[in-house]
């Protein structure tokens, strides 16, 4: 499977954006986030949008089997165009958004991770103020046995783009700056992967964050999803383990 990453960062503020940044490079490129390999996984802190669109433009170019791309930072829900924008800079205060809409399509299997706020505004952007998952198995064989089970199940997995928001429209999106973003911190979570369960799927991890955030008393965002209604084994992986290993 020809696979690519791409982890978008704004880490203007104090709301733990490089902390989630690392968390889901280090989860990705772990045995259980799929055995990503380093050079399929970008990172891009506080891009400008010439920037973002070029690389996505080339990753369309490249013939990819799968796409995912994780946002933190700041953001906004659209009036005008009716859709989530993503704050990538702000260099000399002037903004350099993404629109949602020009994120999607980039390979035929595609999961797009929006933590940010979703509150309304209007044109022009009104700027919001805004562990470690790494399971490392240090045998080889170990890696290449979670690679193949992450790459079985994205072949079996239902085409199109799937997304998860940090919150609803209209709601704001929590961090803090030595910890994190709270739905980060919950999607990156392993307490919902069940025992003797090979693959932990995208519907599955954002269900157990929902439930951690509702949990939290200081929390007061519910996240929410667009999610391709599969069959249980069509759905995305989010997290695996190798039986051989559990």
């Amino acid at each position: 499977m020809k696979r690519k990453a791409l982890i978008i960062g704004n880490t203007s503020g104090e709301t733990g954006v490089g902390v989630d940044v690392a968390n889901y490079s280090n989860f990705l490129t772990s045995d259980k986030g799929g055995a990503w390999d380093a050079g399929e996984v970008d990172i891009s802190l506080d891009p400008t949008r010439a920037e973002i669109l070029c690389l996505l433009a080339r990753y369309k170019r490249m013939g990819l089997d799968y796409f995912m791309l994780i946002f933190a930072g700041h953001g906004g829900f659209s009036r005008r165009l009716g859709e989530t924008v993503m704050e990538l800079s702000s260099p000399g205060g002037r903004a350099e958004d993404l629109n949602e809409t020009e994120t999607l399509d980039v390979a035929p299997r595609q999961l797009n991770i929006l933590d940010c706020c979703r509150c309304y505004y209007d044109d022009p952007m009104i700027k919001e103020g805004a562990h470690l998952v790494n399971a490392s198995f240090q045998m080889s064989i170990a890696r290449s046995i979670a690679r193949g089970i992450y790459d079985d199940r994205l072949r079996a997995s239902c085409k199109g783009t799937s997304t998860l928001y940090a919150c609803s429209i209209g709601q704001t999106a929590e961090g803090e700056s030595e910890e994190g973003g709270v739905f980060s911190n919950a999607l990156l979570d392993m307490g919902g992967f069940p025992a003797g369960q090979q693959v932990y799927s995208v519907a599955e991890a954002m269900k157990h964050a929902k439930e951690v955030i509702a949990a939290n008393p200081y929390a007061t965002q519910t996240p929410s999803a667009r999610l391709p209604r599969c069959m249980a084994n069509q759905q995305l992986p989010w997290a695996v383990t190798p039986l051989l290993l559990s």
